[in-house]
């Protein structure tokens, strides 16, 4: 079972709820998408050893991605409003556990825990 799954199962949304999963779950694949295609782009220009080169390749990855986030944070505030005190807690626990960074950003082979967690 996939992690957004995992999470969709575990918040037992109704249907007014069901509504505002489908924008959540498309900023998490397109989050997903960009962070492969950031990684693709790397592979394929050879990289510079200078310092400063470094840095600001580094700097654009971490815009990039800050601005991924936002678009995420921004798709799942209406669904995170909508639930009840017990659904936001398993929401915190569930996206903390799993990380939107395993969730959304990395494949299982960039888990620190390893291929299949």
């Amino acid at each position: 079972m996939n992690r957004r799954r995992i999470i969709r199962t575990a918040l037992k949304l109704n249907a007014d709820q069901e509504k505002s999963w489908p924008a959540f779950e498309q900023a998490v694949r397109d989050n997903a998408k960009a962070r492969r295609d950031r990684m693709a782009a790397g592979r394929d220009h050879p990289r510079s050893g200078a310092p400063i080169d470094r840095m600001h390749r580094r700097a654009d990855a971490m815009t990039a991605a800050a601005a991924g986030l936002k678009r995420l944070a921004a798709a799942a505030r209406p669904l995170y409003q909508s639930l009840d005190d017990g659904q936001k807690h398993r929401f915190a626990y569930l996206v903390h556990t799993l990380g939107p960074h395993r969730m959304a950003f990395r494949g299982p082979e960039h888990d620190h825990r390893g291929p299949g967690r």
